[in-house]
């Protein structure tokens, strides 16, 4: 039998058809020598029960697939039409109604508008984009609304000149997942950092470039007065200044216990 190559750009109903040409090419019928009719027909979608009749079955969608078993395109759908799985080289999906799961090389994403079920002991409703996992804990609607609605609020203290702010081990707050992490920029002015830009929805009075809050320090002892404050560099950074009294410049080793910095959020 002649070899046909495989066609491209085919419609899913021309690649079945090809699949079922190729199980049928796998068929094997030899004639006699002298002119007379079929002696032998072998294959595996032959029942050969009778020589002489032979019954060539036509290949179900599932038969023709088992061959090499791959596609490539070809929804499965179910009768009603409610669900149906995707699979090829770039992702596959599967879906029910409006509810749909896909994966790719790149991520997995889940979308659902009834309850979510992730074992036999949680069960929420997502009705928000926002899912956070951070290997012990999956974020429920509940808790990522009362995360929404907590100011950020973090207690530091600067003790030396060269060394960034120190943060008070569980005193960070409202930080939306978000990893904080202090450095130092020079002696007096420091930064905060975060690694997702959660200082993008504080509130605008906080990104005020003409003016400062300043926060008044005075130590028992001291005829000085020194201050400190902070401002809003960019949507991931915060910078804190400590200075010699009031206009003056950076100065080091005067927060030498916890203060609180705190930023509320637009919503």
């Amino acid at each position: 039998m002649g070899i046909i190559s495989k066609p491209v750009n085919l419609s899913t109903e021309a690649n079945l058809l090809y699949e079922i040409y190729k199980t049928l090419s796998r068929i094997h019928i030899v004639g006699g020598s002298g002119g007379g009719g079929v002696q032998t027909v072998t294959g595996t979608l032959v029942d050969n029960t009778d020589p002489l009749n032979p019954i060539i079955n036509t290949p179900s969608f599932a038969q023709t697939l088992a061959i090499d078993n791959k596609t490539n395109d070809i929804p499965i759908i179910s009768n009603n039409g409610s669900a149906s799985i995707n699979v090829n080289d770039d992702y596959v999906s599967l879906t029910y109604g409006s509810q749909s799961f896909a994966m790719t090389d790149d991520d997995v994403q889940l979308y659902s508008d009834v309850p979510v079920s992730f074992d036999s002991n949680v069960s929420t409703d997502f009705n928000t984009p926002v899912l956070n996992y951070n290997s012990e804990e999956v974020a429920t609607q509940p808790w990522v609304t009362s995360q929404l609605n907590i100011p950020f609020e973090i207690q530091i203290k600067q003790t030396t000149n060269d060394e960034p702010l120190i943060i008070l081990p569980g005193s960070i707050k409202g930080n939306r997942g978000a990893t904080i992490t202090p450095s130092l920029v020079v002696n007096g002015i420091y930064r905060l950092t975060a690694s997702t830009d959660i200082f993008k929805d504080i509130k605008d009075c906080y990104k005020r470039t003409d003016y400062y809050d300043v926060n008044i320090l005075n130590f028992a002892g001291y005829s000085a007065i020194f201050t400190w404050f902070w401002y809003y560099i960019d949507d991931y950074t915060l910078e804190v200044v400590v200075t010699d009294g009031l206009g003056g410049d950076p100065v080091a080793e005067f927060l030498t216990d916890y203060v609180l910095l705190k930023a509320e959020y637009k919503d």
